[in-house]
């Protein structure tokens, strides 16, 4: 119904849709900028107008006619439906609010403003922590009163975060066009309800392992009573809970607050002691599990659902930290975990509950704003519903935090508190959480880029996981066989060290992974102290296709699970030729090494251009593509109800890119 065959063409119907484009770029001074026909021309991309034209039918045409051009494309199929999106928004930690709350009225109301107006880049969650948490001025309590089971002494009034905290709150609920879901975690009980940490202190920071509450029945219920008269407390103040966290990042004994929980631990509190009071108490409020970092979400989805618990989750929340001392690593990894809950529990909601760059600010830093676009797509791609980002803005230097654990933000203070700067990642946030409102839905889209073997930085550093991806004729899927270095797996292209400031060019090369992931990931291939570089010895099977063997551990690079789609994992398995996820062709005069498989190429991470795909409520559809590549990409969208629209990005860029059905 949707497309008319006429002399040759495909006419699809809504040929004349008008498109919209907006970009924020690093190296052209974008910022949520509307690109019309003439900009995108000026910049180099043959734009004929902002709407859809006829492409040729190839299958009618002389294939003379139908060479495919050195362009990226996005195939968007709108018809294909998945996951609902729940929103997106930051928290307001006590940071936050007494950093906002020194800021001059005008500034203060910009930044509400900013994030939740009608103007904004439309903000719907929101998180706030139960007690204090490392984002506070100092740790703190609504009761300090020792052995009070029955907590008599619990201030209702939450006085502490009347101060600050609240006000922000209710500054946002007011300005915005939608409900605010507040999700609430706590970071610690009161010191009275914990186990004495390792030194032997009763404190709110610092946490006894694996598990921290008092192994009482009174200790944990008179605990889940005090998470219901908070939500209470808060209902009170005109500021309604939307979900919990039972704890946040329950693996992590933190120096500051901190409860650490192993799976039958949380168990028995969430199924026996919370998940009963709040579904007496509070039967509106959520409660999502885990809320710690996403690679271990499938160990502790499997445990809870197996429990107790499992009547009473009703998701899973997760955060995108890589849980290493190199922080340029969060956001990276951990999407097939993401991918797996999912299908384990599909009916239930996914939410990415916290991430943040750090340590400190660093002012303008545009691989932070990358990282957090990456994730945010990636988690979206891989059907999560929604993503809540840290600190809603922070001081000059990235706190207060009384531990010092400082942090970046998308808006930071001024010294002085006159007045605030947005970073780049407030702008890629943007991009998506003004365009992708609740009730939107991630449809069906293909991206693969062309970037034909342009000599240029890869943009990855050691660590990075490998995966399979399309192939994009990108620096990330280039790679050649060292004969001089034990025959290693190596990048063709060194990568510059993003710590570095001297420009640095590192060699990377392929390694198992270290962790109990096993997954492969690059390593710098002259350092020590790494996983010892993979070193091939190539079993040719047929012509053109090929085993890759490690003369090391005498086992063959496949892939994870079979999975043949892009974003498959790759490991080190027992040498077998008759398991088609062993088999690769390797390109010599390109360096691409492919899947036979699959089709899909070695890729250091992931590809440079990247996207997904949405349905808002009012039909529209949303597109966003990001492009990581230190070049400009000519890009080509390709709808079936509308036509083609031939398009470009920017180098460094991401791109919003809406049109009527």
């Amino acid at each position: 119904m949707g497309i008319i065959m006429y002399s040759g063409l495909i006419l699809p119907r809504n040929l004349k849709s008008s498109i919209k484009v907006w970009q924020t770029s690093q190296f052209h001074g974008d910022r949520h900028t509307l690109l019309d026909a003439a900009e995108l021309m000026k910049r180099g991309f043959e734009v004929d107008s902002m709407s859809f034209s006829i492409k040729k039918d190839c299958h009618q045409l002389p294939s003379t006619e139908c060479t495919d051009e050195e362009v990226s494309k996005m195939q968007v199929d709108s018809g294909k439906h998945y996951q609902t999106v729940l929103g997106f928004g930051g928290a307001f930690t006590e940071a936050a609010a007494n950093t906002w709350s020194k800021l001059p009225e005008t500034v203060r109301d910009k930044v509400i403003q900013s994030y939740f107006g009608v103007n904004g880049i439309g903000y719907t969650l929101g998180r706030v922590h139960i007690n204090s948490c490392d984002f506070s001025i100092d740790s703190y309590s609504f009761d300090d009163v020792s052995k009070d089971y029955d907590l008599k002494f619990f201030d209702m009034q939450v006085t502490h975060d009347q101060a600050e905290m609240i006000p922000m709150m209710r500054a946002a609920i007011r300005v915005s066009q939608n409900p605010i879901r507040l999700l609430a975690s706590p970071w610690s009980p009161p010191a009275w309800l914990k186990l004495p940490d390792k030194d032997g202190r009763h404190s709110m920071t610092g946490s006894a392992y694996p598990y921290c509450l008092k192994h009482t029945y009174k200790a944990r219920s008179t605990w889940a009573k005090y998470i219901s008269l908070f939500i209470e407390a808060y209902k009170a103040q005109g500021i309604p809970i939307w979900a919990v966290t039972p704890q946040n990042e329950p693996e992590f004994p933190a120096p500051w607050e901190a409860c650490a929980y192993n799976t039958s631990g949380m168990d028995q509190f969430l199924g026996d002691h919370l998940g009963p009071t709040l579904d007496k108490d509070h039967p509106e409020v959520l409660i999502l599990g885990f809320d710690h970092n996403k690679d271990h979400l499938v160990h502790w989805t499997t445990d809870l659902m197996a429990g107790h618990s499992a009547k009473y989750l009703d998701g899973m929340a997760f955060h995108w930290y890589a849980g290493s001392n190199d922080r340029l690593m969060d956001g990276t990894f951990g999407y097939d975990a993401v991918n797996a809950t999912h299908h384990m529990i599909p009916d239930k909601l996914l939410v990415g509950s916290e991430g943040c760059s750090c340590p400190g600010v660093k002012i303008n830093d545009w691989l932070r704003a990358e990282r957090l676009g990456h994730d945010i797509l990636f988690d979206l791609n891989n059907w999560a519903n929604g993503w809540i980002d840290w600190n809603l803005m922070v001081d000059p230097i990235g706190g207060p935090n009384h531990e010092k654990n400082n942090c970046d933000a998308n808006i930071v203070a001024f010294p002085g508190f006159t007045d605030v700067l947005y970073q780049p990642s407030f702008f890629y946030m943007g991009h998506i959480s003004k365009f992708v409102p609740p009730g939107s839905k991630r449809i069906n889209t293909k991206i693969v880029g062309n970037f034909a073997y342009a000599n240029v930085d890869p943009g990855v550093r050691a660590g990075i996981e490998l995966g399979l991806f399309d192939c994009e004729g990108s620096t990330r899927q280039l790679w050649f066989i060292d004969i001089n270095k034990n025959n290693t797996l190596k990048m063709i292209h060194k990568s510059q060290d993003t710590e570095q400031t001297d420009g640095l060019l590192v060699a990377l090369c392929a390694a198992e992974g270290d962790d109990n992931r096993g997954v492969l990931r690059l390593v710098a291939c002259e350092y020590k102290g790494q996983p010892d570089s993979i070193s091939l010895d190539i079993e040719t099977i047929t012509d053109g296709e090929m085993q890759l063997r490690d003369t090391v551990s005498g086992k063959c690079i496949e892939i994870m699970n079979n999975v043949r789609e892009p974003g498959a994992l790759l490991k080190l398995g027992t040498c077998d030729e008759s398991i088609s996820s062993q088999i690769w062709s390797f390109n010599q005069s390109t360096g691409e090494i492919k899947s036979s498989s699959s089709g899909l190429c070695l890729t250091s991470g992931w590809p440079f251009l990247t996207g997904a795909g949405f349905i808002d409520k009012s039909s529209q559809t949303v597109l966003i593509v990001m492009n990581e590549a230190p070049v400009d990409t000519p890009l080509v969208i390709e709808d079936p109800l509308h036509g083609v629209f031939y398009s470009g990005i920017n180098a460094r860029s991401i791109q919003t890119i809406v049109y009527e059905n």
